[in-house]
């Protein structure tokens, strides 16, 4: 960037007598600079800390300009009518996608996202007692009505977390429990048809008791396949710890029984959650690790 300057011609003794009036002590040698013949200068090269002070102003101004633009573009906007701010809007694409996305956005309040979190981890928990990142993060995705993205959703995979987590205690004492009084009335005599009649619906009701808290009871009580399920479910659980190999991982290594039943809550987000493919996809990644 080039700075034009004003070619300017000095009267030799003249200039010299300004230097020489504003530095009495200017020696002969350095009053022998000024004796050369005046000459012309040709366009100076602008310094750098000019160039860049200019640049900053140039740029401060155009936003200043663009700012101007906007309010102005405003202020003419309110002053149409319905009409022409649809037209306005309509010739627009990318307002028209941010509003669809707004309308689809839904609205939940922190009474319902708690509602939905504590009903739907209970219901997830008769499906699942298995836990990964990709289960919990698509969850809470889905309990919060967003996606993965949604600055939430750690936040409710944490407490989804917690509260699987609580359960998987909670219920592994009942089973501990109800083993021991299986033990007390049929010994070491570990047959199915104990087991059958020994996890009557009583039993199997009363360990699930706090997971079964998530669902639509009506609902379930009528789906024979779900109930005939997750009594099995609790047999095999209670046949693991009367056995005492390994008792606490039966809960977890017990999930194809469960997996695939469409537990019905009042939201039915769990009902219809990928479970399996979540599962398999965390244990692929492990694989190719």
């Amino acid at each position: 960037m080039q700075l034009e300057l004003p070619i300017i011609t000095f009267d030799t003794k003249t200039f010299l007598d300004i230097v020489i009036d504003s530095d009495n002590e200017t020696s002969a040698a350095e009053r022998d600079i000024f004796t050369y013949e005046p000459r012309q200068y040709p366009p100076l090269s602008e310094p750098e800390y000019q160039e860049t002070s200019n640049h900053g102003n140039v740029v401060e101004e155009n936003a200043n300009e663009k700012e101007s633009d906007i309010n102005e573009e405003c202020r003419e906007l309110f002053r149409r009518s319905d009409q022409e701010i649809a037209e306005w809007v309509t010739s627009r694409p990318h307002i028209l996608n941010l509003i669809k996305i707004l309308e689809k956005k839904p609205t939940i309040d922190q009474s319902t996202l708690n509602d939905r979190i504590y009903k739907e981890s209970r219901a997830l928990f008769l499906r699942t007692r298995n836990s990964t990142s990709e289960l919990y993060e698509e969850f809470a995705a889905r309990l919060l009505g967003s996606t993965r993205a949604h600055p939430d959703v750690p936040m409710v995979a944490k407490k989804v977390g917690d509260i699987l987590s609580n359960m998987r205690c909670q219920v592994n004492i009942l089973l501990k429990g109800a083993a021991k009084n299986y033990i007390d009335k049929y010994g070491n005599d570990l047959t199915d048809r104990n087991l059958h009649e020994f996890v009557d619906d009583h039993v199997w009701r009363h360990i699930l008791r706090l997971p079964l808290m998530g669902v639509n009871e009506m609902i379930l009580n009528n789906d024979k396949h779900i109930t005939f399920k997750l009594r099995e479910f609790v047999m095999r659980a209670v046949e693991r710890w009367v056995v005492g190999r390994e008792p606490k991982k039966a809960i977890r290594e017990l999930d194809h029984i469960t997996i695939d039943l469409a537990i019905q809550s009042n939201y039915n987000i769990a009902a219809k959650l990928p479970v399996k493919q979540l599962l398999l996809c965390q244990r692929s990644r492990r694989h190719h690790s």
